[in-house]
């Protein structure tokens, strides 16, 4: 039902174009308040397949969207939340934020990190 749900309400902004045009991004977010922003192009095209939604080169697992709406900035909020031991296990270099490196087991409560791992590199708050 949900997914029928969703299937309308994107299908419906595509049907009111002419209103669209003032909003260049669709904005995505989800349970857990991360919103990701996609362009809106003439030629942007949802798909739905095993539960999850795919806009673009993003994709949603559908159970987990809140809400879906135009905007007129392209919005990005993180909210990704993994524990220390997650992050620092494929750590290749951690650093201060003066810039020096620093092992895993130098980090201190309170501190804030820079891990860079084969994932990418993250800012990383020891709490």
């Amino acid at each position: 039902m949900k997914k029928l749900i969703l299937s309308l309400s994107l299908l419906l902004p595509l049907a009111l174009s002419a209103t669209a045009d003032e909003y260049p991004y669709i904005t995505f977010e989800t349970l857990e308040g991360a919103k990701s922003s996609v362009p809106v192009t003439s030629d942007l095209q949802f798909s739905f397949a095993n539960n999850t939604l795919t806009i673009a080169s993003q994709t949603f697992a559908l159970d987990n969207l809140s809400m879906m709406y135009f905007s007129t900035t392209e919005q990005s909020v993180a909210t990704s939340i993994h524990t220390v031991k997650q992050i620092t296990e494929n750590a290749s270099d951690i650093y201060t934020l003066d810039g020096r490196k620093i092992i895993a087991s130098q980090m201190q409560k309170g501190e804030t990190y820079i891990v860079k791992s084969n994932n990418g590199t993250n800012k990383l708050i020891v709490k």
